[in-house]
């Protein structure tokens, strides 16, 4: 049985997006391209409807001791100093909210209670292209930050990457 692990995260965060084992662990782990080609396609983890495609340029590989709770659960964890570590759940009140113009995203209080949060929210519109990343501030105890955005209309997905919390994915519409 394989004693290691290779966990897919998204490089800048190190969010875990999926985890994998080989059958041949000798050498180092393959090309993140030998994982998922020219991207991840993420899913929506109730319906299991293809949300957004996270490109290899945005992803790298962790090579660590296996443990079966992080292959079950990934998307549940962050790999923190080289090691994965389980996230909080965000809970209710985080909005993405794209207007054509801005992107708004809105935390609940807890997250920014102690410390200011930065955040990094990936955006990709149903007909593909390259995913938009976008990096947001939420200063501490406040819960709503807004960047410039401009988009045409369009059904968009989005990634929501916040340090110390589980990753979230939904979709938007651009009016």
């Amino acid at each position: 049985m394989d004693q290691d692990m290779e966990l897919i995260v998204f490089a800048e965060t190190g969010h875990v997006l999926a985890g994998a084992t080989r059958s041949q662990t000798a050498g180092p782990a393959p090309d993140i391209g030998n994982y998922v080609g020219d991207g991840l396609l993420l899913r929506d983890p109730q319906s299991g409807t293809q949300l957004m495609t996270i490109e290899t340029s945005l992803l790298a590989i962790e090579t660590l001791s296996r443990r079966d709770d992080v292959l079950m659960t990934a998307r549940y964890f962050q790999v923190i100093d080289g090691l994965p570590e389980a996230q909080a759940e965000l809970g209710v009140g985080v909005a993405v909210a794209l207007d054509g113009t801005d992107i708004t995203l809105t935390l609940p209080n807890n997250a920014t209670a102690l410390q200011p949060v930065d955040c990094v929210v990936v955006v990709q519109g149903s007909v593909g292209g390259d995913p938009i990343v976008q990096r947001l501030r939420v200063e501490q105890g406040d819960d709503t930050s807004t960047e410039s955005m401009p988009l045409p209309s369009d059904d968009y997905a989005w990634l929501l990457l916040v340090p110390g919390y589980r990753q979230q994915v939904d979709l938007v519409s651009v009016p």
